[in-house]
């Protein structure tokens, strides 16, 4: 390609770059969902040097790929919002330019110029890519491992063996972003099954070697099992499809749109991948349209009927969650834009244009969701951030969990302390003799009167959805 086009492109890609950045700024959704709580209490006992690796339970503790570069940010910025969205930006910028340089690769600068411009309008991305939630690193790390796999089976000399070596360095960082992001294998293996051998692949495995065994070594060394994090894993994703929809139904109605959290999660995004796929069938296939639709078939199909864990126990198909599809997501896009790229450019740009302006909207309405849910939570500490945490009493994990993060509590464990840590308390919970009035309480339905007997002058604050915060100006007899 001419200089002067390669100049265009990389202009386009900047701009691009700029405009996703723009999108992901202005529908900031920072610290408003749930999880992402846990991941910064984490992130603080790594960045205080207080991390307990025994003490891990579930899956939080083992997403170092989200938590690490979340405690260098802390230090560096303080706790705040802002700090931690810092890396599921980079992430979420990241995987843009991945998609540009799998569209060039594969089809060439047009086509990766309109992927990364339709991604970067993805409104799960926009959204994502400013919450400390896995998806938009294991999104960025998985598209890599994609990238220098599809750049090394176009490799004749040296049989690719650095790309694969790289395909599967990151194809493990990004399962040590979350687990799941080992389905990328599914489609190296069928890939490979299609295609025949190629000893250079094996350069893949060794690669995958050197992002795992740091993780063994250090499960060895503080608990004595190489698989520490690995059986904790499985035992929570087995808890988790007990406890979560595991309906098939869940991602074909997300994906179409049939519920509203999924149309503006993925706006037409999979309307238009299924308008391409039928042109696919019908027989009309741009270059490299192929492996892109093994690529999303392996990933969506193992997402809809993969078993929840690979510990014994039976089949159980794996719990769903409609962020969890952001990893087919990016292939849908990919493939999409190959056809667009083919298209006459006024009725390409009118297409790209309408998926703009449509996943703008998406986006909003996602971060107004979020924002509504979160409204409760910052509004009741609106009332109680000149208190004591300690004179704070909550119903539930979800609810010490954000107020902690607000009070920035003091912490040990990897996980929200105990009553009496230097934190928020759950119902029940005996109050610290060092806590002094007033005193708070959260709870589903006001308090009862028995409970704000000789508790002095109460004031009660209705939060919506049937909880109430109450505030006493004495301890209550016997407890609240």
């Amino acid at each position: 390609m001419p200089d002067g086009d390669s100049r265009l492109s990389v202009y386009g890609l900047l701009s691009i770059l700029l405009f996703g950045l723009s999108l992901r700024l202005l529908f900031f959704s920072g610290m408003t969902g749930y999880d992402e709580f846990h991941y910064a209490h984490i992130a603080r006992n790594f960045a205080l040097g207080n991390f307990s690796l025994p003490e891990v339970s579930g899956y939080y503790g083992f997403r170092y790929l989200v938590t690490i570069p979340a405690a260098f940010f802390t230090s560096v910025f303080g706790l705040n919002a802002a700090a931690l969205s810092l890396w599921p930006l980079a992430c979420s910028l990241g995987s843009i330019s991945v998609v540009f340089l799998l569209g060039r690769l594969l089809s060439g600068e047009r086509a990766g110029l309109i992927a990364a411009l339709l991604y970067a309008c993805l409104p799960g991305s926009v959204i994502s890519g400013t919450m400390l939630y896995p998806d938009e690193t294991v999104t960025f790390f998985t598209g890599l491992s994609a990238l220098f796999f599809l750049r090394g089976e176009k490799q004749k000399s040296g049989g690719g063996i650095l790309f694969f070596l790289l395909a599967g360095l990151f194809c493990g960082l990004g399962y040590l972003a979350r687990i799941n992001a080992l389905l990328i294998i599914l489609f190296f293996a069928a890939y490979a099954a299609v295609s025949g051998w190629k000893t250079g692949r094996l350069a893949f495995f060794a690669g995958l070697a050197l992002a795992l065994l740091p993780e063994a070594a250090f499960n060895f060394a503080k608990t004595g099992d190489v698989l520490f994090s690995w059986n904790a894993q499985q035992l929570r994703l087995a808890a988790d499809a007990v406890n979560f929809s595991t309906s098939l139904l869940v991602y074909p109605r997300g994906m179409l749109g049939l519920d509203l959290y999924g149309l503006g999660l993925f706006g037409f995004f999979f309307h238009l991948f299924l308008i391409c796929m039928g042109a696919y069938l019908m027989g009309r296939r741009p270059a490299g349209s192929g492996p892109l639709l093994l690529w999303f078939a392996c990933v969506f199909l193992y997402l809809e009927f993969g078993p929840s864990h690979l510990s014994p126990g039976g089949y159980v198909p794996a719990h769903k969650q409609l962020r969890f599809l952001s990893m087919a997501a990016m292939p849908a896009v990919l493939f999409s834009a190959l056809y667009l790229a083919e298209m006459r450019r006024a009725a390409a740009a009118c297409a790209a244009m309408f998926m703009v302006f449509t996943s703008a909207f998406g986006a909003a309405k996602i971060s107004e969701y979020h924002a509504f849910h979160a409204e409760p939570y910052e509004r009741a500490f609106a009332y109680m951030k000149d208190t004591s945490p300690l004179a704070v009493s909550v119903p539930d994990e979800d609810w010490r969990a954000r107020l902690n993060f607000y009070y920035r509590s003091p912490l040990s464990l990897p996980y929200y302390p105990s009553g009496g840590a230097g934190g928020v308390r759950l119902a029940g919970e005996p109050r610290p003799a060092n806590a002094h009035p007033p005193f708070w309480s959260v709870a589903a339905g006001e308090a009862k009167a028995s409970e704000a007997q000789g508790a002095g002058p109460a004031k009660t604050v209705a939060l919506g959805g049937g909880v109430f915060l109450k505030r006493y100006s004495a301890s209550p007899t016997p407890r609240f």
